[in-house]
């Protein structure tokens, strides 16, 4: 979805980050959301079974897996100058504290992107 915005206002990564932003491993990103988005496939299907025993460990781990693919999501749509989450996140909404979506949506970028710039060969010495 894109962020609320007029056409003639495009949207741009922060200047700090745009060449790194311009090398990351899109490949990646996108195998690891299909990867994290089967697991959480099943993590939830097992969850929606009889439970036989405490299941405190799925329910976390789809927790985390669910929001991790989330910041993926975001950074993608950062990249190509869009936003992902559009609505003031459940934890900031319930504290009733203010939300700047553009900062937080290159925060997020800015964040995960590290982990998808493919590190620079070392110059032989």
């Amino acid at each position: 979805m894109l962020c609320d915005r007029t056409p003639s206002e495009p949207l741009s990564p922060s200047p700090s980050v745009e060449s790194l932003l311009r090398r990351l491993d899109t490949r990646r990103i996108r195998r690891d959301v299909a990867a994290g988005a089967a697991e959480a496939t099943a993590l939830k299907q097992l969850l929606r079974t009889t439970w036989l025993r405490p299941m405190a460990d799925e329910q976390r781990r789809l927790l985390a897996l669910r929001r991790r693919i989330t910041e993926l999501l975001v950074l993608v749509a950062h990249v190509r100058g869009r936003c992902h989450v559009t609505s003031t996140p459940r934890a900031l909404r319930q504290a009733g504290a203010a939300w700047d979506r553009d900062a937080w949506r290159a925060r997020i970028a800015d964040r995960v992107a590290l982990d998808y710039i493919p590190s620079e060969p070392e110059a032989p010495t």
